[in-house]
This record gives C-alpha cells, structure tokens and sequence, in this order.
C-alpha cells in the first residue's frame, strides 16, 4: 500500500491530491470443466477457449466511512504472455469472492458479466504493465467491496500474475482522491495516521555511535554522522 500526495486544481484552486495504492485482497481464475480451486495460482487465466474467467476483489471498506470524490481509479495488471486481445472487463460493486472455495461451478459470475467496463486492446506484450481506467465505477460512491471480472471470447487468451506469484507485481487499484481521506479512516485502514510525503520524526538512535574503521556498507541512524540519514 503507497500514497503518492500531489498537487491539483480543482475550479481554479491549488488543492492536494492523495492516491492510494490497494493490492487485491483476492483473485482467482475459473475454468469451464473444471471443478478444483485455482486461487493458490501463480497466474490469472483469461481465455475463450477453454473459458476461463479472472475474479479479482478488492476491499475497500474502510474508505465507505468517508466522503470524499474520486478523482480517478486505475486497474493495474501484470502480463506474463503475449497476446492480441487484454480481455473484457466488468465490476461487481459489494461482490464477493473467496479464492479458497471458488470454481466454474460455485459462483455465478462464471457467466454473468457485471456493470461493463470495456475491453483491453492488444497487443499485450509479456512482463509488462497494463491499466484499467475504473473511474467511472466510483462516482456514485465507494463500495465497500468490488469484484472486478476479466473475460473473453477469443481463443488466444491471456495471462496476468495472481498476487500469490509475486506480491509486488499482482493486481492492484490506485485510487486518486480529490482530498486527503479523513486521518480516522486512514488509521484504520494502514494502522497509522495517513501516510506524509516526508518523515515527521527525526530518525536517531539515543547516543548513537559510529565505528572507528566503517566497512563500505555500514549506516547507523545519527543525523550528524557522515553514516546517518
């Protein structure tokens, strides 16, 4: 989770921004004919042929306390193939999914397509990043879950990295805020007061020493020390 404060104009007037990074809180692929969970997957499938459909949910909970505009939300998605075609993408407001127990079978969303979001083009090119703008999705409101849905109906599917392969490079939604959230919702959500763009303590050790004959890679935490911060 990041925040990335910057400066807007909002009828003329200098405001601050703050945007908001979520990774998914869980995601899966679902294949016709076949009944074992697939959440455990490095990898999200996308494909007409076999089907296979990606969910992915993010919770977004905490932010529904608040009421505050959404200036811009972005679907951001790891390839790991190439292809022609990104998929075809739709939203479940308050969805639901769990990774754990989800199947072709199990859930509805296999074949029922959620509020359309437009489709992706290609080409797709591997170990690249892609967007999905979602800002419509959320003037009216934030929900407290959304499920997003990637099909297709082409038979030269593709492939994005599941959060399970690598964290760092799994689906996420960076939401740009026209305000600052409210501190409370914040604390809730990351545990402390809202992130700042710069340190608000001084970062020191008590009585901090340094070493008489440093190695090339030492650091300690003194501020007035050519080692420290």
């Amino acid at each position: 989770i990041d925040s990335n404060p910057s400066p807007s104009k909002l009828d003329g007037v200098e405001t601050e921004t703050a945007s908001y990074i979520f990774p998914a809180e869980a995601s899966t692929y679902v294949q016709d004919g076949v009944n074992s969970t697939l959440g455990s997957k490095a990898q999200l499938l996308v494909d007409g042929l076999p089907k296979r459909v990606t969910l992915i949910k993010f919770d977004l909970s905490s932010l529904t306390l608040d009421d505050i505009e959404v200036k811009k939300a972005k679907l951001s998605l790891y390839a790991m193939t190439n292809s022609e075609f990104g998929g075809k993408f739709s939203v479940f407001p308050e969805g639901s999914l769990d990774q754990t127990l989800t199947t072709w079978d199990t859930t509805p969303y296999s074949n029922i397509e959620g509020v359309d979001a437009g489709g992706l083009k290609g080409p797709i090119n591997e170990k690249e990043y892609y967007e999905k703008d979602l800002t419509a999705h959320f003037v009216n409101g934030i929900p407290s879950v959304i499920v997003v849905r990637i099909a297709s109906d082409r038979p030269n599917g593709v492939m994005y990295r599941s959060q399970n392969g690598a964290p760092n490079k799994g689906p996420q939604l960076d939401i740009t805020f026209a305000t600052e959230p409210n501190s409370e919702v914040m604390k809730e959500l990351f545990g402390t007061e809202a992130p700042t763009p710069a340190p608000t303590v001084e970062k020191q050790w008590p009585n901090p020493l340094t070493m008489s004959d440093p190695p090339g890679d030492y650091f300690n935490y003194n501020p007035r020390s050519s080692y420290g911060p």
